[in-house]
């Protein structure tokens, strides 16, 4: 009865011969083993004995085996690693080296948009200001402009445009810095109604002119720095976020920053500086909006170019 069992559920028609292996994943582990080339033989399965399966098993999976194993995949990377990157001599030598990255050269002197037609239950789109790369040490006063204005439930533009006016479905707005380039941007999912939209938009764009006016209260700023500071506290119970928080900045920037360097940085974040920052970066030649939906650009013509800044 165990053998026809056993039998069943390795002939099982929703597994492949590489699950009914079980972790006899190579060639060369499968014939030396037991099961023979194709585990799902009943020959092999009846004339399979307890001692053979736990002597292939101490075999093929002994600690030494699994390090030349994992020698072998890693000198595999490495050698694909080398070949791929090997000509990215820019990333070290800075821009304009041999096959190094080409510099951004910022050319944009008007707000943009970008209108792609699709027929979906609810329009998406993202708003959005272009700012600066990781390298730049307004990134921290970003982070809590960002988060002023749609970075949790208690933001700005939560607050505006969906609870007051019911404009939305979602809303968020969030940094993202790269090399040499980033942005602000606010995303969100709206009704198919061009009205709505339209009203969605202002709304966020006029949240965003009262912050360059200087309306930012205390409790608005103290509020947003403590929700960045519990949001990467709590990230750091992961190690996963751990290894990549202290690989990522060693890789990108040469050096390491502790959650006590940069909670420090976003503490030190001053009223003033925010207010400055936002008259800095939402500029009109510096706002893009991209647009999924129903819609054609013909719809939108002339609505982002009407924005005019402070």
């Amino acid at each position: 009865d165990n053998k026809a069992s056993a039998m069943q559920f390795l002939s099982h028609e929703s597994l492949t011969p590489r699950q009914a292996r079980g972790p006899l994943e190579s060639e060369k582990i499968a014939f030396a083993s037991p099961f023979k080339k194709n585990s799902s033989d009943e020959d092999s399965l009846l004339t399979l004995r307890s001692s053979s399966s736990r002597a292939t098993h101490l075999q093929s999976y002994s600690s030494v085996n699994n390090n030349e194993a994992m020698k072998q995949w890693s000198n595999y990377y490495l050698d694909i690693i080398k070949e791929k990157f090997t000509k990215w001599s820019g990333l070290r030598q800075g821009y304009g080296g041999r096959g190094g990255l080409i510099k951004v050269v910022e050319k944009q002197k008007k707000s943009g948009s970008y209108i792609y037609y699709k027929k979906t239950e609810q329009t998406h789109f993202s708003l959005g200001f272009r700012a600066f790369s990781f390298k730049d040490a307004r990134r921290y006063t970003l982070a809590v402009l960002s988060t002023i204005l749609g970075g949790g439930a208690s933001s700005r533009l939560f607050i505006e445009v969906r609870e007051r006016r019911g404009l939305c479905y979602y809303i968020h707005t969030g940094p993202e810095h790269y090399h040499d380039v980033g942005y602000m941007t606010t995303q969100a999912g709206v009704t198919n109604n061009l009205e709505t939209i339209k009203r969605a938009i202002d709304t966020i764009l006029k949240e965003h002119k009262d912050i360059m006016k200087g309306k930012i209260k205390k409790e608005e700023l103290s509020r947003a720095k403590e929700i960045i500071k519990g949001r990467i506290l709590l990230s750091m119970e992961d190690s996963a976020n751990v290894a990549s928080w202290y690989g990522t900045k060693q890789i990108l920037e040469g050096k390491t920053e502790t959650v006590d360097d940069v909670i420090g940085k976003i503490q030190r974040v001053s009223g003033d500086e925010v207010i400055e920052l936002a008259k800095q970066i939402f500029r009109p030649e510096r706002l893009n909006l991209a647009l999924v939906g129903p819609f054609k650009e013909e719809d939108f013509h002339g609505f982002i170019a009407d924005y005019r800044g402070y």
